[in-house]
Parts: C-alpha cells; sequence; structure tokens
C-alpha cells in the first residue's frame, strides 16, 4: 500500500489518500491547496488514470471561491457525476437535522467508455458524520459489505494476530490482483464474525441494533420529517 496526506487545520482539513501498488503503479503525485492528486496506470489493463482528492471548507469565503474552481474545473474537463445508489444524502447534521450531498465521484468520459458498468453505492456511517461511498465497476461481482470493527474488538489483544494469522493463509488462486485482495478481505470478514460470536456475541447483537435502529431512522428523513420521540431514539442510538 502506498499513501499521500495534507496534515488537518485544527479539527478539519486533512486529507488522505491511499492505493494499492498492486493495482495501480503510481508515476507522479501533486499535492494543492486542500487537493490530493495521484497520476497511475492501472496494472491489469495498462489504462493512465489521473486521480483527485479535493476537500471543501467549512468557512463561507473559502468555500465559494473553491466551489466557483471546481465548477470550472467540471465543465472545463467535461466531468460527469455517477449518480448515487442506496440514499440520498452523504452527510448528516449532529442534530439530525440536516442532510446534504457533499461527497460524490466525477468522470470523464474516458473512464465511463473504458468501465461501462460503473455504479456509486452510499455505505453505512460510523464515526464519521459523513457517509463513505464506493465506485463500483458491476456490483453484482465488486460489492461485499464492509467490516464492522466495533471499539471492544480494539483493546482484545487477540485481534491484530487474528487478523495477520488469517491475511497470510492463501485464497483462491486469480489472475486479477483485485480478487486476490477481495478474497482475502472476505476471509478476514468471515474469521472475525466467527471469533466475535463466541466472544462477543451479546455485546456484538446490542451494538448491531443500536447501529441498524440509527441507520433506518437516519435515512427516512429522505422522505419524511422525524418527530421528536424518533429523532430521540436516533440520537440515542447512534452512541453504540
Amino acid at each position: 500500500m502506498a499513501e499521500e496526506t495534507i496534515p488537518a487545520i485544527g479539527k478539519s482539513g486533512g486529507q488522505l489518500l491511499i492505493w494499492d501498488s498492486n493495482l495501480f503503479e503510481a508515476t507522479d503525485v501533486i499535492k494543492l491547496d486542500r487537493v490530493i492528486g495521484v497520476r497511475d496506470t492501472w496494472r491489469s489493463n495498462n489504462i493512465a488514470l489521473n486521480i483527485l482528492n479535493i476537500y471543501g471548507p467549512h468557512d463561507d469565503c473559502s468555500k465559494n471561491k473553491l466551489v466557483k474552481r471546481f465548477n470550472k474545473f467540471i465543465n472545463s474537463n467535461n466531468l460527469t457525476e455517477i449518480p448515487l445508489g442506496g440514499r440520498c444524502f452523504t452527510r448528516v447534521s449532529e442534530d439530525g437535522l440536516q442532510f446534504s450531498k457533499v461527497d460524490r465521484f466525477l468522470v470523464s468520459e474516458q473512464f465511463i467508455l473504458a468501465w461501462k458498468n460503473l455504479s456509486v453505492v452510499v455505505m453505512e456511517r460510523t464515526d464519521s458524520d459523513h457517509c463513505p461511498i464506493s465506485l463500483f465497476d458491476d456490483i453484482k461481482d465488486f460489492c461485499p459489505k464492509t467490516i464492522k470493527i466495533f471499539d471492544a474488538w480494539l483493546d482484545d489483544n487477540e485481534v491484530e494476530k487474528l487478523i495477520m494469522s488469517t491475511w497470510a493463509t492463501t485464497v483462491p488462486s486469480s489472475t486479477l490482483k483485485d480478487l486476490i485482495l477481495l478474497n482475502k478481505l472476505k476471509q478476514v470478514k468471515l474469521v472475525l464474525k466467527t471469533w466475535s460470536n463466541q466472544k462477543y456475541s451479546l455485546l456484538d447483537l446490542e451494538i448491531e441494533a443500536n447501529r441498524n435502529k440509527a441507520q433506518t431512522l437516519e435515512i427516512k428523513p429522505e422522505s419524511f420529517i422525524l418527530n421528536d420521540n424518533e429523532l430521540a431514539e436516533w440520537k440515542e442510538a447512534r452512541k453504540s
């Protein structure tokens, strides 16, 4: 794995761009104000890619300037947004009253021609006020559920050893390195689930129930307004 970072200013503005060196061959990296970019080549088909990670500031003055520059960049490069699937919004405020779509994938026409079955899925939100979003090519084959890590696991000395030993085991062979990575992640997920069911079954069930409740109540306001009781239930369930 390789990475590039821009440090945070206070509690905001930090950026992290990570890529798998087995899948991408990075040839150049750029860092600008609130932008990390990498020029690389997708090893399986030798297609050259330019990937930009852009962060929008929260203060109105800086945000307005960036939006104008970004819109100009989008128009001049004929970029297209891949529609969100699963949810309409990617961020919810701490009080549960404000919803916005601030996270998105924008791709070029050449990218769409190279990968014709593109879809974007809004994943479940956990610790951040933003939902992670994932870009897939043919979601039927490449849509594993995320591995949920509970805080109680991080204090358990067995976890790291379990993950390391599982990652070192062999998986079904493939000529595609991304499939090897996918199979390894599936294997780790299965082992962690089995281990957790044996050691933390009651805790996991309680946390999972609260998270599912919070997720259900969080999606509901995209179509209906939560009443005071539902809003209170959502805030309480999020504590897990």
